[in-house]
């Protein structure tokens, strides 16, 4: 509290208003490295050496909730960090965003919280993933929330099953991540649910594309089921009808569906 008012209360006395908020900012990247939090975000790249020549600029940012916190490759630019921003992307480098709770830091789980997000960018940049960030999915809003969600759930699932394979703790462990997983597809039966669970986690890798497509045709992921004793194999036998998913006749979004038009609604 001292020196943050030793360093900030000459900002208020020597600048006017119009020209403190860049002054602020130089004031916390200052103290961002020099209270070590930046030594914790640098360690975590050390675990991924494929990034050094990739990445040219990191920047953290503060936010309220947990649902807010991600990592990202940066597409915009703030004034402070744009000249910065124009050098490394003349070389054909990346910016990353990470947005995190002020608390992570004192949150011994920060490194394994960032070793899963990193993970995420390296995909990303791997033209084996085949990422596009501007792939439109769903006919509706609703069912665009779901495809997106359930693509989220995936991603971490496929993530969380590779660092657990290199020896690396995951955010989540393979139940959590079964849990998780088992919220979103509740119209697979639980006995076959297990074996495709196992079949997504054992897969070495997933691209953006198949991850995109399994996470709006449930039959797809079905097909990754994999042989698993006390459970059994989905046979394909038609199009699963998901709340949200559009009638196929109107196009409408349709969250209650009828498949025997012969039974009483």
């Amino acid at each position: 509290y001292k020196e943050f008012h030793e360093l900030a209360d000459p900002i208020y006395e020597n600048f006017p208003l119009d020209d403190r908020e860049p002054e602020f900012q130089k004031l916390y990247q200052y103290l961002f490295g020099h209270w070590g939090f930046a030594e914790i975000i640098r360690e975590t790249f050390d675990e991924f050496p494929e990034l050094r020549d990739r990445i040219g600029i990191t920047l953290v940012r503060g936010v309220l909730k947990e649902d807010q916190e991600s990592v990202d490759l940066m597409r915009k630019w703030g004034t402070i960090e744009e000249d910065l921003a124009k050098k490394f992307e003349a070389k054909g480098q990346k910016g990353i965003g990470i947005k995190l709770l002020p608390r992570r830091f004192y949150d011994p789980a920060l490194a394994r919280f960032c070793r899963h997000e990193l993970y995420h960018i390296k995909d990303m940049l791997d033209p084996a993933f085949l990422y596009d960030p501007d792939i439109k999915v769903g006919n509706s809003p609703g069912e665009e929330s779901l495809i997106l969600a359930r693509y989220r759930v995936l991603w971490c699932l496929s993530i969380d099953s590779r660092l657990t394979r290199i020896g690396k703790e995951p955010v989540l462990p393979k139940e959590q991540r079964f849990h998780e997983f088992s919220t979103w597809y509740r119209k697979i039966p639980g006995t076959q649910l297990v074996s495709v669970f196992e079949g997504l986690w054992s897969t070495e890798f997933f691209t953006h594309p198949e991850l995109i497509d399994m996470a709006t045709d449930t039959l797809k992921i079905m097909d990754r089921a994999i042989e698993i004793d006390g459970t059994e194999i989905p046979e394909r036998k038609k199009v699963m009808l998901l709340p949200g998913f559009p009638c196929p006749l109107c196009g409408f979004p349709t969250y209650h569906w009828v498949e025997n038009l012969n039974e009483d609604v």
